[in-house]
């Protein structure tokens, strides 16, 4: 009996949550964690499509996709923006720029975290020549980054959370592209059990 009692609690502090991007999804996880810390998230990166179809078969409670979604039987607010920067090495040609498009990247090769959900598409689709690294353990990625001098991404997200590497500059990419902006989406009847995570957007914008 005490077993399924606790089998029991944990199924009902489990709160899924599927997002298009990773950064949205780590500042999400950090809300629950503040506000709900009693909950237990499960999460998991999938492409829009998916997302919505998974949330609808109640698969998960809450989405972030990177369009708003109008539907009366979802509640759908705007969350954050993401800007993407490049981190450059201080000696690098580019580190004198204040801002940069995608077109001005000309290296051979270029580290890549993954996954980066959406981001990939359109990394792939502005810099198809690029020879990208790609590297999905995040400290390897870190000391790739700063002891190989790669060429690598960053975003207003991770900056937030994140020092900039001492030999490295982030600059700006102003491609429209290089702009996203994140939507949270659940069905009506999860809204007030989360009031708390979507008052706090209202405060901090």
């Amino acid at each position: 009996m005490e077993e399924k009692v606790n089998k029991n609690n944990q199924v009902l502090n489990n709160f899924s949550i599927g997002s298009c991007a990773p950064a949205p999804l780590w500042d999400m996880i950090s809300l629950f964690g503040r506000f709900y810390p009693e909950k237990y998230i499960l999460h998991k990166i999938e492409n829009n499509l998916q997302l919505f179809e998974k949330l609808k078969n109640d698969i998960y409670q809450m989405i972030i996709l990177s369009e708003p979604i109008d539907n009366s039987e979802f509640f759908c607010i705007k969350y954050k923006t993401e800007q993407l920067f490049l981190s450059v090495p201080l000696q690098h040609p580019l580190a004198k720029k204040k801002e940069i498009h995608f077109s001005d990247i000309t290296d051979d090769r270029m580290l890549l975290f993954n996954p980066i959900g959406i981001w990939k598409d359109v990394v792939l689709e502005k810099m198809p020549n690029m020879n990208f690294l790609i590297q999905s353990d995040r400290i390897i990625y870190q000391e790739l980054a700063e002891m190989q001098n790669l060429l690598h991404f960053r975003s207003n997200f991770t900056l937030e959370r994140e020092d900039n590497f001492k030999n490295n500059i982030s600059i700006p990419i102003i491609d429209k592209e290089a702009k996203m902006t994140f939507y949270c989406i659940c069905k009506k009847n999860i809204k007030n059990e989360i009031k708390k995570i979507f008052d706090s957007f209202s405060k901090d914008s």
